[in-house]
C-alpha cells in the first residue's frame, strides 16, 4: 500500500526564494524546512509521496516549491496559492498549473480580515478555472465558514473541495457538537474531502491526541475513509511531535479505523487527486 501525505509546507532561507507573507500574522521562518529535509523525514518513515502545500510565507510566489517539484517530481506533488481578490487570479493559477506542474490551489476562507471575497464572483471565477483544469480547491477555513463552502462546493459541482485540518477542530466542544456536525455536512456535497491532520494544533493532551479521536470518527462516519486523507502539517510544532508520531498516531491509535480504511485514508484517496511521475 503506498503511503501519501497530503499535507506539507517547505521553506528555504536563499535569498532566490524570498519570503513575502500572505496574510499579516504569519511569521517570516528563521529556520529551514527544505524539500530534501521533508524527504529525508518521509523516507524514515516509510512515506511514498508527498503533497506540498504552499506556505503563506512565500507570498503568491510559488518558485521554491515548483522547484522542489521539478527536482522530485515521484515523489511531490504541489498546491499552489493565488491572490484571490487579483483580477488575474485565473490567469495565474492556470499558469502555475501549466507551465510548473501544480495540480491544485489553496483558499483561505479563515482570513483573518474577512471571508466575504470567499463567494463572490471574483472568486468564483477561480473556481471556474479549477474546474477548466481539473485541479482540486483546498480550503483552509474555521467551522463558522461551512456554509460558505458549502456554497461554492454547490456553485461547481465539478470541483473536487478539500477542507484542510477537518475545520479547525475544536476541542472543548462537546455533544451534540452543532459547531462540528455543521462542518460535517459538507460531506453531502459527493465531490468533498477531508483531510485527518492538525491535531497537534488543537489536542491539549500529548500523543495519541485522544481528544481529537471523537471529531475524527465522525468525519470517518459522515465521508467515509474514501473521502478523508491523511496529512500531518510538517515542519509545524516540531517541539511538540517529529515526523513519525504524526503517522502512527493515525495509523496505529484510532481504533475506528479498518485496515482497509487506512488504505484509503493513507494512500488511496490522496491518489485519487494527486498522481505523482513513474
Amino acid at each position: 500500500m503506498p503511503i501519501v501525505e497530503s499535507h506539507v509546507h517547505i521553506w528555504a532561507q536563499d535569498d532566490n526564494y524570498p519570503f513575502a507573507p500572505t496574510l499579516p500574522d504569519v511569521p517570516v521562518p528563521t529556520t529551514n524546512a527544505t524539500a530534501e529535509m521533508l524527504l529525508a523525514e518521509t523516507a524514515q518513515a516509510g512515506v511514498d509521496h508527498v503533497v506540498l502545500v504552499q506556505p503563506s510565507t512565500y507570498g503568491w510566489d510559488n518558485r521554491y516549491l515548483a522547484a522542489s517539484i521539478a527536482r522530485y517530481p515521484r515523489q511531490l506533488a504541489g498546491v499552489c496559492l493565488v491572490n484571490p481578490l487579483d483580477e488575474e487570479a485565473p490567469a495565474q493559477l492556470e499558469h502555475w498549473v501549466t507551465e510548473h506542474g501544480f495540480h491544485g490551489v489553496r483558499l483561505h476562507a479563515a482570513r483573518p480580515d474577512s471571508a466575504e471575497w470567499f463567494t463572490t464572483e471574483q472568486t468564483g471565477r477561480i473556481w471556474w478555472k479549477a474546474a477548466d483544469l481539473g485541479i482540486p480547491v483546498c480550503v483552509l477555513m474555521d467551522l463558522t465558514h461551512a456554509p460558505l463552502v458549502s456554497e461554492m462546493a454547490a456553485r461547481f459541482p465539478s470541483v473536487d473541495v478539500v477542507v484542510d485540518h477537518m475545520g479547525r477542530i475544536d476541542v472543548a466542544e462537546r455533544p451534540p457538537y452543532p459547531q462540528f456536525s455543521a462542518l460535517l455536512t459538507l460531506a453531502e456535497h459527493p465531490r468533498t474531502f477531508a483531510k485527518v491532520s492538525g491535531m497537534l494544533h488543537y489536542s491539549r493532551q500529548d500523543y495519541p491526541y485522544a481528544d481529537t479521536h471523537p471529531f475524527f470518527a465522525m468525519a470517518k462516519d459522515a465521508w467515509g475513509p474514501e473521502r478523508l486523507m491523511w496529512g500531518t502539517d510538517w515542519p509545524m510544532l516540531l517541539d511538540k511531535a517529529g515526523y513519525l508520531p504524526r503517522l502512527t498516531a493515525v495509523r496505529d491509535e484510532m481504533p475506528f479505523f479498518s485496515q482497509d480504511d487506512l488504505e484509503w485514508v493513507l494512500g488511496k484517496t490522496a491518489l485519487r487527486l494527486w498522481r505523482f511521475a513513474p
